[in-house]
Protein backbone atom coordinates (compact mmCIF):
# COMPACT_ATOMS: atom_id res chain seq x y z
CA UNK A 1 0.00 0.00 0.00
CA UNK A 2 2.82 2.58 0.97
CA UNK A 3 4.35 1.97 -1.98
CA UNK A 4 1.69 1.96 -4.56
CA UNK A 5 1.18 5.59 -3.26
CA UNK A 6 5.04 6.72 -2.53
CA UNK A 7 6.83 4.44 -5.41
CA UNK A 8 10.47 2.41 -4.36
CA UNK A 9 13.02 4.43 -2.12
CA UNK A 10 15.28 6.16 -3.99
CA UNK A 11 12.38 6.75 -7.46
CA UNK A 12 11.16 9.31 -9.16
CA UNK A 13 7.54 9.06 -8.20
CA UNK A 14 8.82 9.11 -4.63
CA UNK A 15 10.34 12.15 -4.87
CA UNK A 16 7.81 13.79 -6.53
CA UNK A 17 5.55 12.84 -4.31
CA UNK A 18 7.73 13.88 -1.42
CA UNK A 19 8.24 17.72 -2.94
CA UNK A 20 4.43 17.99 -3.17
CA UNK A 21 3.81 17.30 0.64
CA UNK A 22 6.55 19.31 1.59
CA UNK A 23 5.30 22.45 -0.85
CA UNK A 24 1.44 22.15 0.10
CA UNK A 25 3.12 22.24 3.85
CA UNK A 26 5.38 25.33 3.02
CA UNK A 27 2.22 27.27 1.58
CA UNK A 28 0.40 26.77 4.52
CA UNK A 29 3.10 27.67 7.14
CA UNK A 30 4.27 30.90 5.01
CA UNK A 31 0.47 31.83 4.23
CA UNK A 32 -0.04 31.53 8.03
CA UNK A 33 2.86 33.34 8.98
CA UNK A 34 2.59 36.17 6.61
CA UNK A 35 -0.97 36.75 7.43
CA UNK A 36 -0.52 37.00 11.10
CA UNK A 37 2.39 39.53 10.16
CA UNK A 38 1.09 41.73 7.85
CA UNK A 39 -3.12 41.79 7.63
CA UNK A 40 -4.12 44.11 9.98
CA UNK A 41 -7.53 45.63 8.70
CA UNK A 42 -7.64 49.07 8.68
CA UNK A 43 -10.26 50.42 11.67
CA UNK A 44 -12.37 52.27 9.93
CA UNK A 45 -13.72 49.79 6.87
CA UNK A 46 -16.24 48.55 9.04
CA UNK A 47 -17.15 44.50 9.53
CA UNK A 48 -17.65 43.79 5.68
CA UNK A 49 -14.98 45.55 4.63
CA UNK A 50 -12.59 44.07 7.07
CA UNK A 51 -13.61 40.87 6.29
CA UNK A 52 -13.44 41.27 1.99
CA UNK A 53 -9.70 43.08 2.96
CA UNK A 54 -8.21 40.27 4.93
CA UNK A 55 -9.59 37.21 2.19
CA UNK A 56 -7.98 39.77 -0.58
CA UNK A 57 -5.07 39.73 1.29
CA UNK A 58 -4.69 36.31 1.92
CA UNK A 59 -5.22 35.00 -1.20
CA UNK A 60 -2.83 37.47 -2.56
CA UNK A 61 0.17 35.85 0.07
CA UNK A 62 -1.24 32.39 -1.42
CA UNK A 63 -0.67 32.70 -4.62
CA UNK A 64 2.41 34.64 -3.88
CA UNK A 65 3.39 31.48 -2.04
CA UNK A 66 2.25 28.84 -4.45
CA UNK A 67 4.31 30.73 -7.26
CA UNK A 68 7.28 31.19 -5.68
CA UNK A 69 7.62 27.38 -3.82
CA UNK A 70 5.87 25.75 -7.29
CA UNK A 71 9.09 27.91 -8.95
CA UNK A 72 11.56 26.38 -6.71
CA UNK A 73 10.54 22.89 -6.31
CA UNK A 74 9.98 22.65 -9.99
CA UNK A 75 13.96 23.09 -10.10
CA UNK A 76 14.83 20.57 -7.87
CA UNK A 77 12.61 18.20 -9.54
CA UNK A 78 13.44 18.55 -12.69
CA UNK A 79 17.15 18.17 -11.78
CA UNK A 80 15.99 14.95 -9.60
CA UNK A 81 14.42 13.34 -13.19
CA UNK A 82 17.12 14.39 -15.52
CA UNK A 83 19.70 12.69 -13.48
CA UNK A 84 19.32 8.91 -14.49
CA UNK A 85 19.11 10.28 -18.39
CA UNK A 86 22.02 12.13 -17.95
CA UNK A 87 23.85 9.08 -16.67
CA UNK A 88 22.32 7.16 -19.31
CA UNK A 89 23.84 9.37 -22.15
CA UNK A 90 27.47 9.87 -20.37
CA UNK A 91 27.14 5.92 -20.29
CA UNK A 92 26.76 5.87 -23.89
CA UNK A 93 29.33 8.00 -24.61
CA UNK A 94 32.00 5.74 -23.28
CA UNK A 95 30.56 3.01 -24.74
CA UNK A 96 30.95 4.24 -28.13
CA UNK A 97 34.43 5.98 -27.26
CA UNK A 98 35.62 2.42 -26.65
CA UNK A 99 34.28 1.23 -29.97
CA UNK A 100 35.90 3.73 -32.58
Amino acid sequence: MFEKLFGRKKSIQRAIVKSLIISVLLVILLTFLEFHIFVKPPINMGFAGGIFYIIQKGALFTILNIILISGILMKINTKTMLQPITQLNEATKKVTSRRL
